[in-house]
């Protein structure tokens, strides 16, 4: 059983505010050391338990944001005879005097296991984050507050939770003969949830940053590409420019009719995984060993839109088309347009075909061969 606390003071916050009391406390109990243990094959067991909260005076660049400054060089007039320029007065940073930490609730519940003479070993945990107080600089201000973007003050308004299991299992042995193998795994689940962030309510609930895993892309989603003018005249119009056939064709999430903003929702996985693993082997025999080690990454997508995968996309016609957009595009007039996986090369720019959509989305799981060594000791 233990307990621990710190008391953290930071200069980024005003007097009253800069101090943080951050308690943690964790037990551990070994049942197989008792006395009425007599499991012979179940050689280990501990469970444990931990709970704490963490401060974080983190606020990005600015530091002191609870100080309001002036700016001495702002714009400037033509004054006198001369009309000779004078720089004015005007606000730069408004501070938020009630700044204070950020903190994080953190609670962990985890098992060791070991099994038929301490071969196998198992260990387990579920863990559990509740983030509040998360510094933000206010996203729903409005405009008659009079302030730039950049002079948004800050405030401990953001709310995340992270939730996840990891574990990891070993097998080791040497049998009678001399033949020595290992066999390992690991893996992670973590996945988070926005519960605040001070965002403007969307003009459509599947819009709403609240509830959607952080770092999700904002985007349409794409049925496909028009295969003839029958299917553009029998669709909602899109406004998101000029189309014709061998274009992107877009759903209608509000079912207005039609295809503009309101249409985006959040697509695919965040760029950072939500489950990471890896496995490996090593066996070895009379001085030969042979070990592989494997690592990957699931539930994660990458977008491929930018401005060298869309033809034309900087400037026509100083730019051209990717080897791999033109061999995949709808070709007009084609016997089979089937398998076209990107949509028409326009003489010049399409803002229908250059919006972020599912139709840009891959699969950015991967799993690799990180190490393979094979060797000899010699006596």
């Amino acid at each position: 059983f233990d307990v621990n606390f710190g008391y953290n003071g930071s200069e980024n916050f005003a007097k009253g505010q800069r101090y943080g009391f951050f308690p943690a406390v964790s037990a551990g109990w070994v049942p197989s050391e008792e006395k009425w243990w007599n499991v012979n094959w179940f050689n280990h067991l501990k469970i444990r338990g931990s709970y704490g909260m963490v401060g974080n005076d983190s606020i990005g660049s600015d530091r002191f944001g609870y100080l309001s400054t002036v700016n001495k060089a702002a714009a400037g007039y033509l004054y006198g005879q001369s009309q000779s320029v004078i720089n004015g007065m005007a606000e730069d940073q408004i501070g938020a005097d009630n700044l204070s930490w950020e903190v994080a609730r953190k609670t962990d519940v985890g098992i060791d296991m070991e099994f038929a003479n301490r071969i196998v070993r198992i260990s387990a945990d579920y863990f559990y984050e509740y983030r509040d107080k998360i510094l933000l600089q206010r996203a729903a201000m409005p405009d008659i507050f009079g302030a730039a973007w950049e002079q948004t003050p800050y405030a401990n308004i953001g709310i995340m939770t992270n939730q996840g299991v990891d574990g990891q299992i070993e097998i080791t042995n040497t049998t009678k003969k001399g033949f020595y193998y290992s066999i390992r795994g690991n893996f992670t689940y973590a996945k988070n949830t926005i519960v605040e962030d001070d965002t403007a309510k969307p003009a459509e609930p599947y819009m709403n940053t609240r509830g959607n895993v952080a770092g999700l892309p904002l985007g349409y989603v794409a049925l496909g590409i028009f295969q003839s003018q029958d299917e553009i005249d029998n669709s909602p119009k899109q406004e998101l420019g000029s189309y014709t056939v061998g274009d992107i064709k877009y759903k209608d999430l509000n079912g207005d009719g039609y295809i503009n903003s309101n249409d985006r929702t959040f697509i695919g996985y965040p760029r950072h995984p939500l489950f990471m693993y890896g496995f490996g082997f090593t066996f070895g025999y009379k001085g030969f060993d042979l070990s592989l080690n494997f690592t990957g990454a699931g539930l994660t997508s990458i977008l491929i839109d930018a401005e060298s995968m869309w033809p034309f996309r900087l400037d026509y016609p100083a730019y051209n088309v990717m080897r791999e957009y033109y061999d995949n595009r709808f070709v007009p007039g084609a016997a089979d347009n089937s398998k076209a996986k990107y949509p028409v090369v326009h003489a010049g720019t399409s803002s229908n075909n250059y919006q972020i959509s599912t139709q840009y989305l891959r699969n950015a799981s991967y799993l690799k061969l990180k190490t393979a060594e094979f060797g000899y000791n010699f006596q």
